[in-house]
């Protein structure tokens, strides 16, 4: 004969007595924490477990064109060059969208070009508005070989 876990009277059962003894014990045992939400972009703590973004990301996504160079530098992780990323995907969406041809404006290459900012995100004022950097005087399609170039001063554009 066995002894049951919960009360120490003998059983046939190799742990428990009855179903209530069972429970007992069961019951004791501590509850699962519940899992902190983080915010996908910064990994803020978030109020709501069903969110994926905390209020400032959400606003950024939302209203991503309205917001200043400064803002995007300076919102989120601890790199500044964090959101940098979302103003060139912005940028090839107002590209394609615009209707132009996928093609180099310098060489005509056409399998594979790049979106590039004739003025540089870099060079402009942290002031100035993500519109304002990827308004489509500013944007052109470039292959590699002539993004690399113009990038490093050996091609330019007006």
């Amino acid at each position: 004969m066995n002894l049951c876990i919960n009360c120490k009277t003998e059983t046939k059962n190799p742990k428990y007595c009855s179903r209530s003894c069972s429970a007992k014990v069961s019951n004791k045992v501590p509850k699962r924490k519940k899992k902190i939400a983080r915010c996908v972009d910064c990994q803020s703590i978030l109020n709501e477990n069903r969110r994926k973004y905390c209020d400032p990301c959400l606003n950024l996504k939302n209203n991503f064109v309205e917001i200043t160079l400064k803002e995007v530098k300076g919102f989120g992780n601890s790199n500044h060059r964090s959101r940098i990323p979302y103003i060139r995907q912005h940028a090839r969406k107002l590209l394609i969208e615009s209707g132009r041809e996928q093609k180099c404006q310098n060489c005509d290459y056409s399998t594979y070009v790049e979106t590039c900012h004739v003025k540089a995100i870099a060079d402009h004022d942290d002031n100035i508005t993500v519109k304002e950097i990827n308004d489509l005087s500013n944007l052109i399609f470039l292959c590699r070989n002539c993004h690399w170039e113009l990038d490093h001063g050996v091609l330019s554009f007006s």
